[in-house]
């Protein structure tokens, strides 16, 4: 079942499976900008990662003394939220532990998404609670996929992103799905034109080190598009498929990464993992504009 906000410039429907946002209508300019999710390239729209982001080596890691399983980015994407709060604007859906989650992930929690439309934007608030009276270890990110058809002649070429502010970022491989700290490089490039080749090696990763970041995916030609900010993001992953040529590229803010390809397994020092201790709570927040 599908919750629709709607305000004078935007629809969104929102998806109580996952509480993915599955549509970002323009009522103005008449473009959907969100990825309709073909299966036949990627049959997402814009999932939400928790309780990691990424893969764990081998899907499994350690946490006192036991040893867990988790495909990749976690099963909050899988799972039904429940709507707690919704007006024409802003919708609120809550995802509890349960005994099917502690057997893949043994922690007390509460996930709380919040989606607000004003004007031409859309914000995303993620708040993370441990319930427990233990420390919990968890990553959080945002996966949303952006149609690289805002209109019908729209070629995937037409398309670049841009990164702001222009600043050096440290750009980690993928090896194997898994990150490769050993060959990291430093990156100052602030535009990238949009191709497939691009994704060859899979997601650009970018360490963000909480720096705040807008990201913009803009057609040259005709100069619609979607601006991304976000404030305080560990890292930021540029995806589309590879070798498969959907028609879409990802924006995607994450507070955690995928498992380095040195990992000891253990997942309390999983690299750039998050930690509440217990009866805490941590907010997170995005924003998408569109024109």
């Amino acid at each position: 079942m599908a919750l629709i906000l709607e305000n004078e410039t935007l629809c969104a429907k929102i998806s109580e499976h996952g509480a993915e946002l599955t549509s970002l209508y323009n009522k103005k300019n008449g473009i959907e900008y969100i990825w309709q999710g073909d299966p036949a390239f990627w049959g997402r729209h814009s999932p939400v990662l928790f309780p990691i982001v990424g893969r764990l080596k081998n899907d499994t890691y350690e946490f006192e003394n036991k040893t867990y399983q988790l495909s990749q980015h976690g099963f909050a994407r899988d799972l039904d939220f429940t709507v707690t709060k919704a007006t024409d604007t802003t919708a609120t859906f809550e995802l509890l532990a349960s005994d099917e989650t502690k057997a893949k992930y043994p922690f007390d929690f509460k996930l709380v998404l919040t989606y607000t439309l004003t004007e031409n934007s859309i914000s995303f608030n993620y708040t993370v609670f441990d319930l427990g009276d233990r420390p919990m270890y968890y990553g959080l990110g945002a996966h949303p996929a952006f149609s690289t058809k805002l209109l019908p002649d729209d070629a995937y070429t037409d398309y670049q992103v841009e990164l702001a502010p222009e600043l050096k970022r440290k750009l980690i491989p993928l090896r194997a799905n898994l990150l490769d700290l050993e060959n990291t490089s430093a990156s100052k490039t602030s535009l990238l034109p949009v191709t497939h080749a691009l994704f060859k090696d899979d997601a650009l990763v970018y360490e963000l080190e909480e720096k705040p970041l807008k990201a913009t995916l803009r057609n040259t030609k005709h100069g619609h598009g979607v601006t991304l900010t976000v404030a305080d993001a560990k890292a930021f992953g540029i995806w589309s498929c590879y070798p498969a040529q959907g028609e879409f590229v990802c924006l995607e803010p994450w507070w955690a990464v995928a498992d380095i390809y040195q990992t000891t397994g253990k997942f309390k020092d999983k690299y750039l993992i998050e930690r509440l201790d217990g009866h805490q709570s941590k907010n997170y927040t995005f924003a998408i504009t569109v024109f």
